[in-house]
């Protein structure tokens, strides 16, 4: 007796299903959320112009690299937001990259009320900075110990804005410097981030 191979697209949605059934409860909540903001993101992005986009980006802290510092709930949270942000992102089939992200994760971080730092970087390139000065972008955004998105390789950026973002009042003083070479989850790597654990006085 012959059985029949199910069709490529029965697989799929059945690996997309059994993924989808190992992911928490506030990812399978927001994934499907978080793919449409960043569709939305992509347009804001492209047809408002960035210094009016920035008003609402958080303080603006400077050319400087921030973690601010989170309590073990916001921790968690950051760990969701970051999950569920990385999941929509690699399933999106329009541009989210680390900018579209960024936005992204800023709205996810004040609507659950955990601080942020969504820094805006870039990196000269070395082949060609002699000749043309040229320049890479890049968008991250960190809370706490917390890479939510963009964490890879930040230490090659040189931050050109910072926005900050915190639940309580008095932001600036809520960050401590980390010491040499400290490593964030989700990938980032920085050497001067301010940057603590603890929970906020």
């Amino acid at each position: 007796m012959r059985t029949s191979t199910p069709p490529a697209s029965q697989s799929w949605l059945r690996r997309k299903a059994q993924s989808f059934s190992r992911l928490s409860f506030f990812t399978k909540t927001w994934v499907v959320p978080t793919w449409i903001a960043l569709g939305a993101a992509h347009l804001i992005i492209e047809r408002v112009p960035f210094r009016r986009l920035s008003r609402t980006l958080g303080e603006d802290a400077g050319p400087v690299r921030l973690a601010p510092i989170v309590n073990a709930r916001q921790q968690r949270r950051g760990e969701e937001i970051r999950r569920t942000i990385a999941i929509a992102a690699r399933n999106a089939r329009f541009r989210s990259d680390c900018l579209r992200q960024a936005l992204v994760s800023s709205w996810l971080c004040r609507l659950y009320r955990v601080p942020y730092a969504l820094h805006l970087g870039a990196l000269i390139d070395s082949e060609t900075a002699a000749a043309a000065w040229g320049l890479k972008a890049h968008a991250w955004v960190i809370s706490g110990p917390v890479a939510i998105c963009g964490g890879g390789g930040t230490s090659r950026f040189a931050p050109l804005a910072c926005f900050v973002y915190s639940p309580t009042e008095n932001i600036m003083p809520k960050h401590r410097v980390a010491p040499d070479g400290h490593r964030l989850r989700g990938g980032a790597e920085h050497r001067d981030d301010l940057t603590s654990a603890s929970d906020p006085e």
